[in-house]
């Protein structure tokens, strides 16, 4: 078996499973992320659902991958239904039985170690926050050296390996989760980031055995493209890895964007510390042993969860950094590239940086507050409650927050936040410290309109807040006010008077409301038409009544479940470095706030129930007593310029805007010009005129452009993913272009003949 081609096996196997499965017909879903539903993938008959796995995961590379660059056919892995009855079903049910109440213990793992440091963490269910589903703790500064040690040591060996070598263990892992360890990832990606039945299989299933099978495919053919040789001189190059490490930093709202974000330069012959994020700890940790039992070595891919801030100083401070692959806020990347470039006389290369597409939004906030306090009396009582908090005193403010809901809640000059800066001498050791008993309410601090904090833009407004000490764990928060460029993505959906109701409503829906709006291509922005309004709304107020939000584990009727979490925000120490994925910085180098997801958008919704110029026109009530849950919520907006229009708030609200149908242009500019990112976007139009012309007028308002389809569901090969603007660096994961972006080519050049007089012809 060891030396039989893997390729005309899988075929056999998906044939054999289709004819066993006897799968009745089902009608085709053109919304279901471009994938074909149909017979079980590669592997996955019954008796191979937690019974064992019949390929020799030792097996030596096979004749036909050795050698033939082109000669890899791939396809994307179906979705399977789920379909009562069916072995899938009966098979993820059975997994989820297995997690319920378990906490799994989950190390650093650095080489074959595993080792526990004392700053122990959890991960707990978004839709039970009662349920701890993952133990686990964060590397400090000497096991991430460690770390980068024990990968710069195996790096010689993996990039010398040939290309086809290591695609053999990518794809190998691929059919083992499209196989027996299924299951058990999507189980595990329910529970632990509050995902359904169907968009953890497109994730962590599909598009993660699509990644490992896809980017095998392209690093084989990139093997193949070579330059031509004019004789007497053959040319060749050769794709080598990069020089130093990969640093991995992950998000949580997709299982399959971590194994490929550490995945993919592995494969191309680089080392890689990976930092999973908090909230996917329990997902990422079960890819990593897939890739390990899939013959990956030890020391390739370090599994390092870490404090960002720490991870950001280990990596950025070692000479041998040599790349950054990342999926988070943009303000976190922009940080990560600041400190690089600090550090850039340090590197022994020049890092390679690469991400920047999940957000983390900013709240918003209400009218101005009074002008900032004059006087020196009003100066000393800023200055006094920051002394205290630096000694470990109780520092108070009496003055009451104004209603309804604003920024000045307790309001001060720019002085304050410099002087936190100043005088916050360990911030670190403020960071959910519950020895302490500072007990601030609420603090805002507004910097005036022509200043800067550090390097971020002016008129930013912050909180900083902190809980006794008996109470919950002491922390300092800060919020932000709605600024550009602060987030990834604020998608839309442009609809002209041409368009099809039906698939406007279907497709802005499911854009809209999956997975709670958590999907960084999720459309939170809809442009309608006046003329088709009255339609649009009625219909998608019928929709959205029917829509389940609960437990997705227990009710496979669920439609989405509960946001991510509901954190506070934190004050974490030292010059930032990398905040965790799907975290934004603050006003200054020392202030970087933890992520929040339940409190922010229960703010943004407050925000919309307050404003004069939007109307909610269905849902947004939220409940975190057992989970982190919010309703779906549409709003009515009049003011196209609304913050609310210009931000991503990352979860389950879809603001309207009614235009015109005389005023499209008008409103193509618009939807180009309101917001800094360019990440996904849709137009709807039946008229083939009004798509071209929208296509030109928009052709730098999305990377992910779509016409008459929803602006979420990229399919691996199919539609590469990434945008540009804030959205990030638009390197297209899921394309055949990505893997170059983790190699450094060597162009070697042989001549086979004496080269003769020196002298040129002409010199005779």
């Amino acid at each position: 078996m060891g030396q039989t081609s893997l390729l005309p096996r899988r075929s056999r196997v998906r044939d054999a499973a289709a004819a066993a499965f006897h799968a009745p017909p089902r009608p085709a879903d053109p919304l279901l992320e471009g994938r074909r539903p149909g017979p079980p993938p590669t592997s996955l008959r019954r008796e191979h659902l937690g019974l064992g796995w019949p390929l020799l995961i030792g097996a030596p590379l096979s004749p036909r991958l050795r050698g033939q660059h082109s000669s890899l056919k791939v396809v994307n892995e179906p979705v399977l239904a789920f379909t009562p009855g069916s072995p899938e079903r009966d098979a993820l049910q059975k997994a989820l039985r297995d997690l319920k109440g378990r906490t799994e213990a989950i190390p650093c793992v650095v080489g074959d170690e595993e080792v526990w440091t004392s700053d122990v963490h959890y991960q707990v269910s978004p839709f039970n926050h009662g349920h701890k589903v993952a133990k686990f703790c964060y590397a400090d500064k000497a096991l991430l050296n460690k770390a980068i040690g024990a990968a710069l040591a195996a790096r010689k060996e993996w990039d010398l390996k040939p290309v086809a070598d290591r695609a053999q263990i990518f794809l190998r892992a691929a059919d083992m989760l499209s196989g027996p360890r299924r299951a058990e990832v999507l189980a595990k990606t329910m529970v632990g980031q509050g995902k359904t039945v169907i968009q953890a299989e497109i994730d962590a299933a599909a598009e993660l055995i699509d990644f490992f099978r896809f980017n095998a495919k392209f690093a084989m053919e990139l093997e193949g493209e070579q330059p031509i040789s004019v004789p007497p001189s053959t040319n060749s190059v050769v794709y080598r890895g990069l020089e130093g490490f990969v640093a991995a930093i992950s998000p949580f709202n997709f299982t399959a964007i971590g194994g490929n974000l550490a995945g993919a330069p592995a494969l191309m012959g680089n080392v890689v510390l990976w930092k999973p994020s908090d909230t996917a700890m329990l997902a990422s940790y079960a890819v990593y042993r897939v890739l390990r039992e899939a013959g990956l070595p030890p020391n390739v891919i370090q599994f390092v969860p870490a404090d960002g801030p720490t991870f950001g100083d280990a990596i950025t401070n070692s000479e041998h950094l040599c790349g950054i692959n990342f999926t988070g806020s943009v303000p976190t990347f922009k940080h990560l590239w600041k400190q690089v470039a600090q550090n850039l006389d340090r590197f022994r290369t020049f890092p390679r940086l690469a991400g920047g597409k999940d957000p983390l939004p900013p709240l918003p906030c209400g009218p101005r507050g009074p002008p900032p306090p004059q006087s020196s009396r009003q100066t000393e009582g800023v200055m006094q409650p920051l002394r205290e908090l630096r000694r470990g005193l109780v520092g108070t403010v009496t003055q009451k927050e104004p209603e309804p809901l604003g920024p000045a809640v307790w309001v001060l000059r720019l002085l304050a936040l410099s002087l936190l800066r100043e005088h916050v001498a360990s911030p670190s050791a403020v960071l959910l410290c519950s020895a302490f008993e500072w007990e601030w309410e609420r603090v805002v601090v507004r910097p005036e309109q022509d200043k800067t904090v550090g390097s971020e833009p002016p008129g930013r407004a912050g909180t900083v807040r902190q809980w006794s000490g008996c109470g919950p764990p002491c922390e300092l928060a800060l919020n932000h006010r709605p600024a550009p460029a602060e987030c990834g993505g604020k998608n839309f959906h442009f609809v002209h008077s041409s368009a099809d109701v039906d698939s406007v409503v279907s497709g802005t829906l499911r854009s809209a409301f999956e997975y709670g709006g958590q999907k960084c291509s999720a459309c939170s922005r809809l442009y309608a038409p006046s003329s088709l309004w009255p339609q649009i709304r009625g219909r998608l107020l019928e929709e959205h009544s029917r829509i389940k939000v609960g437990d997705p584990a227990e009710d496979f009727g669920t439609f989405f479940s509960a946001v991510i979490d509901a954190k506070r925000w934190a004050l974490q120490g030292g010059h930032g470095g990398a905040a965790p994925p799907g975290t934004a910085s603050g006003l200054c180098d020392t202030v970087l706030p933890a992520y929040q997801s339940f409190g922010r958008i229960k703010r943004w919704l407050e925000h919309a129930r307050s404003s004069p110029s939007l109307s909610v026109l269905a849902g947004g009530r939220c409940d975190d007593s057992v989970g982190y849950f919010v309703e779906p919520c549409i709003i009515e907006s009049k003011d196209p310029q609304d913050p609310i229009m210009k931000e991503e708030i990352f979860g389950p609200v879809l603001t309207v805007y009614v235009y015109p149908d005389d005023k499209y242009r008008e409103t193509l500019r618009l939807v180009d010009s309101t917001t800094s990112y360019g990440l996904t976007g849709a137009v709807f139009a039946q008229d083939k005129d009004v798509v071209r012309e929208a296509t030109k007028m928009l052709r730098h308002a999305a990377g992910n452009f779509y016409i008459n389809d929803k602006s979420t569901g990229s399919v691996v090969g199919q539609q590469p993913f990434g945008g540009a603007r804030a959205s990030g660096t638009n390197d297209k994961p899921g394309g055949p272009h990505y893997v170059l972006r983790w190699t450094s080519p060597q162009v070697i050049k042989e001549t086979h003949q004496p080269l003769g007089d020196w002298r040129y012809a002409y010199m005779q």
